[in-house]
């Protein structure tokens, strides 16, 4: 297996004065990887092994290249009694994936049309969120939203021409949270938090094709798979700045 990782940053940050600053910050991360995986079979016709009853030998190779860009704008000020911060990020995403599936015909090795295909995936985020901290005597608070919108597109191209559609997606997300710290006494202080985050499917596990891992076992994809969404609430106590003990409900 061979892999290569580039990864190149470019940051910029203006402090307007000693509370307030704007940050520009631009990301490109490049991942390559290439695999080759032989899968000899052979079956014995005695508990010795000594004669072959059958034999059937793959190779598998696989080609993955991905692509990711990010670019973030972020901004923040005094406003009222606390910080007021603002912010915009755009990530695109491309990932290409190639299996190629080999039967061995005597030392040759021929390439399985049925058996090997591309699959493409492109996928854009669009975000605005902003972010407020405060308190109110010793009472300390955060509150934020994010609001995201993505398009992905995924699209299987197989090698013995065969049509299949492409997966379109459209849709817009709302991400809060909020968080509230109260200082008990010296000793004792309490943090109440709520926050919802989103975990996309992996790129693989979107590839509706069926790829065969070794003589037994297959795998497939389902690209109509969908994010999924956690939304979860924390009661934490902390003894002492020693002991923390946490309740916590979460739902996915």
């Amino acid at each position: 297996m061979k892999c290569k990782i580039k990864n190149f940053n470019l940051n910029y940050k203006w402090d307007i004065d000693k509370d307030s600053y704007f940050n520009i910050d631009f990301d490109y991360g490049k991942y390559s990887k290439t695999n080759r995986d032989s899968l000899p079979n052979a079956y014995y016709s005695d508990f010795n092994k000594e004669q072959i009853f059958s034999q059937r030998d793959y190779q598998i190779d696989t080609q993955t290249d991905i692509d990711i860009v990010t670019g973030k704008i972020d901004y923040e000020r005094p406003f009222l009694s606390g910080k007021l911060g603002l912010g915009t990020k755009y990530a695109s995403i491309k990932t290409d994936n190639t299996f190629e599936f080999y039967r061995y015909l005597g030392n040759a090795a021929v390439l399985d049309v049925n058996q090997s295909n591309l699959f493409n995936y492109r996928e854009n985020v669009f975000a605005f969120y902003t972010n407020y901290n405060g308190s109110y005597k010793k009472l300390s608070y955060q509150a934020g939203l994010r609001l995201e919108h993505t398009n992905s597109r995924g699209e299987l191209k197989t090698f013995n021409n065969q049509e299949e559609p492409v997966t379109k997606r459209s849709y817009l997300d709302f991400f809060p949270s909020v968080s509230f710290s109260y200082p008990v006494n010296e000793k004792n202080n309490l943090q109440l938090s709520y926050t919802r985050r989103i975990n996309r499917p992996e790129y693989q596990d979107l590839n509706p094709f069926l790829s065969q891992l070794d003589e037994l076992n297959f795998e497939v994809g389902n690209e109509k798979l969908r994010p999924e969404y956690t939304n979860n609430i924390q009661l934490r106590h902390s003894f002492n700045n020693f002991l923390n003990t946490t309740l916590a409900y979460s739902r996915t």
